[in-house]
């Protein structure tokens, strides 16, 4: 009830397409796992940890406003921990943008991971990494988070 409406809204709002999904849900939910990509965007560090960011607190909003999810929550209100989610960037269908771009952006045990990629070794490279906290304030800072009103 929950991650469809939600893949749907990040999927219109900012072209991600979910190609994955899971998580933890052994005995309650405790972690949230969605894997998204673009085509299309090319993003610089600022602009990639605006998106994620706006990705994560809505999906955590969605989450703390949906009462009926409240029981089987690991934790409440559930927090960025309990999350795990990608972006890849791609040019074209399987061509990764340019290493000057974020090429893959992740939140992982708190924190925030910023790839480029290179296209001569085909490997990705780790450029970026900070805490979601600072992230978050980062962007509240910046006036660019943005959550929906449903």
């Amino acid at each position: 009830d929950i991650t469809h409406p939600y893949i749907a809204y990040v999927s219109k709002k900012y072209q991600l397409y979910c190609y994955g999904q899971g998580g933890g849900f052994l005995q309650n939910v405790n972690k949230i796992i969605l894997y998204f990509e673009n085509q299309n965007k090319k993003l610089d560090i600022e602009q990639s940890r605006i998106l994620i960011v706006n990705c994560v607190e809505e999906l955590l909003r969605r989450i703390n406003k949906d009462e009926k999810i409240h029981p089987y929550l690991n934790h409440y209100p559930f927090i960025y921990e309990g999350t795990d989610i990608s972006i890849a960037f791609y040019n074209k269908i399987e061509e990764r943008v340019e290493q000057k771009y974020i090429a893959f952006i992740f939140i992982k045990n708190g924190k925030l991971n910023y790839c480029s990629y290179n296209h001569e070794t085909k490997k990705f490279i780790d450029i970026h990494k900070e805490p979601y906290t600072e992230a978050l304030e980062k962007v509240k800072a910046s006036g660019q988070l943005q959550l929906s009103n449903s």
